[in-house]
């Protein structure tokens, strides 16, 4: 994983191996969320490119991207949402969605209230 944070404004977390160190359609960041699972968590996600998007996944495994849960496509740069069905799944996943091979996001925040 990778903390970018670079002069344009681009921040989040993104992939090392990734050469604009950001999440692209080939690979995922995978989240344990058991401990807030019944806390309504919404997921910003960051740097959204035109004609792109992402997709959140649900998972029981870790290391399985799971379900797919929730697509974006050419939104905002940035998109706040709630995480569909997290009462199912331990484990969010977090990929590039889009037709463009280029296509890449960071993950912005997770946020909740107690």
């Amino acid at each position: 994983m990778y903390g970018k944070k670079d002069f344009i404004g681009d921040e989040g977390l993104g992939i090392a191996d990734d050469p604009q160190h950001e999440i692209n359609k080939l690979n995922y960041i995978q989240l344990d969320v058991s401990a807030i699972q019944t806390l309504s968590p919404n997921i910003t996600i960051e740097n959204i490119q035109k004609d792109g998007g992402f997709a959140l996944y649900g998972s029981t495994k870790r290391g399985s991207i799971g379900q797919l849960l929730y697509t974006s496509a050419d939104t905002p740069q940035i998109q706040t949402v709630k995480i569909p069905d997290i009462e199912s799944y331990p484990y969010i996943s977090v990929t590039a969605h889009s037709e463009s091979i280029t296509a890449n996001v960071l993950l912005k925040s997770i946020d909740f209230s107690i």
